[in-house]
């Protein structure tokens, strides 16, 4: 007499994800975060199925938000995002406020790498808005400061520091974790020529900061601003110290982009030495990395780096080719201000090989990208700069004979 038989390979395949699922979160979190990468690799593989398996969802959801930072220092940012964006759904599918929240702001955070500043704003305000029904007021303050960052990115530096003072306010300005918040308010300081001030945020973030292991990367990120800052304010020997400490540190947690960050800045403080070609080579190792990840801001600034390193040698092809790549990456990430200072440095390109139609051409290009009114400190840098070296054009074609 025949058996009837109950076998559903369905029902075991999922079975077996959901099992997989549960081991490799255990594996996954008994490991140190930057130590994962053999378990990562395999970790994506389960994910692939993971998603699609609705019962595996508890232990998938815990896989995936393990995994995401690892994802984010790799680079792996467009290749990353459909995970993130199945995740959101099957978070609102299961109506997990806080997966949904912590997902929305890794979103925000991949938007931010790419460029992509409005959808990361929007990112950071729904995962904001989560946290505060969540009344997860530590992950609500860490929301707000990255919200700011992409705020700084759009140079609307008044909301930005709005955001980060509300930060601050939540946790305490003793609290160690404000030290993110510290240090962008200590970036904006900066970007508007205020150093003093950039300064002592900036060493305010690094004291914090050094105070937890698990925020090395702040610590980092503050180290590499403060000597960026320091060598605005010439004191090349301390900046040069806090440039390698930022570079071991982004080392010692495996984070090749920040690290690339900071060696980019190195080679800005030795062309402010007048050494180009040391600058340069600072600058083709920090390329390579930014190439490899495709980091479209860091790319377009690195390029113009290039630009003046290569035209303070002379070598006017090379400075060419470097301020024309720089200028198609600036014209698509829409950033006016480090457009025009682009096309200014391409102006001056041309002005040094006595090309005085195609300086001018390039200089009133600069100068068209330039609000007249209501500058920013660095707006108005720029604005004097292309001015002077208009005028004193056409003071020299005035005094050429007939």
């Amino acid at each position: 007499m025949a058996v009837a038989s109950s076998f559903d390979a369905n029902a075991i395949f999922h079975q077996n994800i959901q099992r997989a699922a549960e081991h490799m979160r255990r594996r996954l979190e008994r490991l140190h975060d930057h130590a994962a990468n053999d378990a990562v690799q395999h970790a994506l593989a389960l994910l692939n199925y993971g998603l699609q398996s609705p019962d595996a969802w508890p232990a998938v959801s815990r896989i995936l938000l393990l995994v995401t930072p690892h994802m984010e220092r790799a680079g792996r940012w467009s290749d990353w995002l459909p995970y993130l964006y199945e995740g959101l759904a099957q978070s609102q599918e299961h109506h997990e406020i806080d997966t949904e929240a912590a997902i929305r702001f890794y979103l925000g955070v991949f938007a931010h790498q790419l460029g992509r500043y409005d959808e990361a704003i929007e990112h950071f305000s729904r995962s904001e808005t989560l946290y505060a029904r969540l009344g997860d007021e530590r992950s609500r303050a860490r929301t707000l400061t990255r919200q700011a960052a992409a705020l700084k990115r759009k140079r609307e530096f008044a909301k930005a520091r709005e955001l980060l003072w509300k930060a601050i306010h939540i946790l305490g300005e003793s609290d160690p974790e404000t030290a993110h918040s510290f240090l962008l308010l200590g970036a904006i300081h900066h970007d508007q020529h205020q150093w003093e001030k950039a300064e002592s945020y900036l060493r305010k973030a690094v004291e914090l900061a050094q105070q937890r292991e698990d925020l090395l990367r702040l610590a980092a990120w503050g180290c590499a601003n403060l000597a960026t800052t320091l060598t605005r304010q010439q004191a090349f020997e301390e900046a040069e110290r806090c440039f390698h400490r930022a570079m071991t540190l982004f080392e010692k947690i495996d984070d090749p982009i920040n690290r690339a960050i900071a060696q980019m800045n190195l080679g800005n403080m030795l062309l402010k030495q007048d050494q180009p070609a040391a600058a340069i080579e600072q600058y083709r190792s920090a390329f390579s990395i930014f190439r490899q990840v495709y980091d479209a801001h860091n790319l377009a600034l690195i390029q113009i780096n290039l630009g003046l390193a290569y035209r303070e040698l002379g070598d006017w092809k090379q400075a060419e080719e470097a301020y024309l790549a720089g200028i198609e990456s600036f014209q698509r990430l829409q950033d006016a201000e480090r457009l025009a200072n682009a096309i200014a440095g391409l102006g001056l390109v041309y002005l040094r090989q006595n090309r005085l139609d195609e300086a001018i051409e390039q200089l009133e290009r600069a100068l068209r990208l330039v609000p007249a009114t209501g500058q920013t400190p660095r707006q108005a840098f720029l604005f004097n700069e292309i001015t002077k070296h208009l005028q004193a054009i056409r003071g020299q074609e005035n005094k050429a004979p007939p």
